[in-house]
């Protein structure tokens, strides 16, 4: 007959390791039936198995340890949180795991909790926490911030600088996937700013402009070439392409012994 755990209670599943099943395979029909009803009553119910022998006794040996420890976190959560003295549980050595944890941090005093920020320790006020919200240097993994106004700018930034190139008419496509001109200009003026530390968006624009002028000048890039290849503004602003332009790769001192070149 089985014995029931203090702690029995009733689960609606639990897990069955592939394990399992190869170890309880090599037994005997009948040990396997038994060994698998032990492990579904006791997962289940918490039924502790007392009358197996044999073959199955030594399976459900090897495998009580899992299946013990499975309940127990299963337990745990129902209780809401881990027990007490885990390290996981920061308030064990307070409370028991099963009452409401503080909703403010207790450094705080709650009942003076106003729209300054009040603190048993210090005072924090409006002007205060805007002077910390200044923006910081840029970072490489933070967002341009850009509105329409920027890309329009850039477009008539390439119109005034390269009137040797076809001019861009328009920044949207019925198929952006395709031509994503207003992504390709984010990109970019994202990695203009990390090119140098405090760079602003100011800054990008300026050496932007630069780039374009330097288009303007390379007869490789007008179509001087083997080829008779020219470039292009969506060819420009990958960013890839626009590093060499910035670079001097496409000026005609660095381009009088080129005969080929890839256009991806």
């Amino acid at each position: 007959m089985a014995g029931i755990e203090d702690n029995a209670v009733q689960r609606q599943s639990f897990t069955f390791y592939l394990s399992f099943e190869k170890a309880i395979s090599k037994l005997e029909d009948g040990d396997q039936l038994t060994i698998y009803r032990a492990i579904a009553r006791y997962s289940l119910f918490g039924e502790v198995p007392n009358n197996l022998t044999g073959f199955a006794q030594l399976a459900w040996d090897l495998l009580e340890p899992t299946l013990r420890k499975s309940r127990a976190n299963y337990l745990n959560g129902k209780k809401g949180g881990a027990p007490k003295g885990n390290k996981n549980n920061r308030y064990s050595t307070t409370q028991s795991t099963t009452e409401q944890q503080p909703k403010y941090n207790p450094k705080y005093n709650t009942d003076t909790y106003t729209d300054t920020y009040t603190y048993t320790d210090d005072i924090i006020n409006s002007n205060q926490r805007l002077e910390s919200k200044k923006p910081s240097a840029f970072s490489p993994n933070e967002p341009v911030k850009l509105d329409n106004s920027d890309f329009v700018r850039v477009q008539r930034l390439w119109n005034s600088c390269c009137p040797g190139y076809r001019k861009v008419t328009k920044l949207t496509s019925r198929r952006p996937s395709r031509c994503n001109r207003k992504g390709a200009i984010s990109a970019c003026l994202k990695m203009l700013m990390g090119t140098t530390d405090n760079a602003t968006k100011e800054d990008a624009f300026t050496m932007l402009k630069t780039a374009f002028e330097k288009v303007q000048e390379s007869g490789f890039l007008k179509g001087d070439n083997e080829r008779g290849w020219k470039a292009t503004f969506d060819w420009v602003m990958k960013v890839d392409n626009l590093i060499k332009v910035i670079e001097g790769n496409y000026s005609d001192a660095a381009t009088s012994a080129i005969t080929d070149i890839w256009t991806d």
